[in-house]
């Protein structure tokens, strides 16, 4: 019966694990030794090639990866968050559920396009050719890496809309940890891995109040 109780904890948990690893491949993705791979280095030329230049097309591969396991896991903490909210609003946790996961499947797809588009520039040689095929290859996907913020949206403005309304076992301050909201606010910062950051606060946070609601249930 415990074990039951603690489940969405121990989902949580493993959903904090995975945005950490997310923040991880999201580094090594973004952070390079010359610069961070962030707006211009995105979009022009020569700053691509100043920011790139030295790094090895192998850390994009490594980035895919760990991008790619952070996903089943994170999959995993959304379905601990369904668990939590479930008792309290069986209908609007599985919007939750279903939004959550998607976000899961299709950041997975996003690490993989990003980190792909990458390792054609370096494979490239970083030549204009490789560039714009890097730029083609971006733009070609820009759709498909769209879903992936319209789950995390749905999924975020429906925990943010049960919080602050009362309708979950916490208090309505909490809505504050919200993974959109602290993604708009660390990007607005300039922030790398602003979504893995707001995941894993999310996660934790969560997972510290279902673990200590459990407690006093008992």
């Amino acid at each position: 019966m415990k074990i039951n109780k603690n489940r969405s904890t121990v989902f949580i948990f493993i959903g904090a694990v995975g945005y950490l690893i997310c923040l991880i491949a999201d580094i090594i993705l973004s952070v390079l030794p010359n610069g961070l791979l962030l707006g211009e280095a995105l979009s022009e030329y020569e700053k691509a090639v100043y920011v790139m230049s030295g790094t090895a097309s192998s850390r994009f591969v490594l980035s895919a990866g760990a991008g790619t396991l952070s996903m089943v896991l994170i999959a995993l903490g959304m379905y601990g968050i369904y668990l939590f909210l479930s008792g309290s609003n069986p209908k609007a946790s599985y919007l939750v559920l279903i939004s959550g996961i998607g976000a899961a499947v299709m950041g997975a797809v996003y690490h993989i396009i990003c980190t792909t588009a990458a390792w054609i520039f370096i494979e490239g040689k970083m030549t204009r050719e490789a560039f714009d095929l890097y730029q083609k290859y971006i733009s070609d996907h820009t759709l498909l890496m769209s879903l992936n913020a319209v789950f995390y949206t749905v999924m975020a403005l429906t925990l943010f809309i049960l919080t602050v309304t009362g309708k979950t076992k916490m208090p309505r301050w909490f809505c504050v940890f919200n993974v959109v909201l602290i993604y708009f606010i660390l990007s607005a910062l300039g922030v790398p891995g602003s979504t893995s950051i707001g995941g894993l606060v999310m996660c934790i946070a969560l997972a510290v109040y279902s673990l200590k609601h459990d407690r006093e249930a008992e």
